[in-house]
């Protein structure tokens, strides 16, 4: 059970990353790594880890639909990425899209129980590439 209290944890984390505003979204990261790329990867590396949180009884049904929520937004978008154009800091500003996602994570926090603060985002790590 310890192991699922940390994958809930975790995806608490990225949920705050989520509602985060762009400001504190690409503070959040070191300067090598695309911030964009990064949000959504820590959102899909903390949700392959939900059903584990399901199964161990710790969402409830609101919960698990506000989560799989952002998950099928996010799979829209990533099946139609020329219609969105997500992956840049310009879009983090001002791209609809980005709004909507934040309005998403904050209605899976609310649900959580959660306010809105600081990500930490410990639990991910970065590899610096050569180029």
């Amino acid at each position: 059970m310890e192991q699922e209290k940390y994958f809930l944890y975790e995806l608490i984390q990225s949920l705050q990353l989520l509602v985060a505003d762009c400001d504190m979204q690409i503070k959040s990261f070191p300067d090598h790594v695309c911030a964009p790329d990064e949000i959504i990867a820590a959102f899909d590396e903390s949700y392959i880890l939900f059903t584990q949180v399901i199964q161990a009884g710790l969402a409830n049904k609101y919960q698990i639909q506000a989560v799989t929520g952002i998950n099928d937004f996010l799979d829209e978008i990533y099946n139609h990425k020329a219609e969105y154009d997500l992956w840049c800091i310009e879009s983090l500003k001002s791209n609809p899209a980005w709004e909507k996602i934040r309005l998403l994570a904050n209605n899976a926090l609310i649900l959580f129980k959660e306010q809105k603060a600081k990500p930490d985002l410990g639990w991910i790590h970065y590899f610096k590439g050569e180029r």
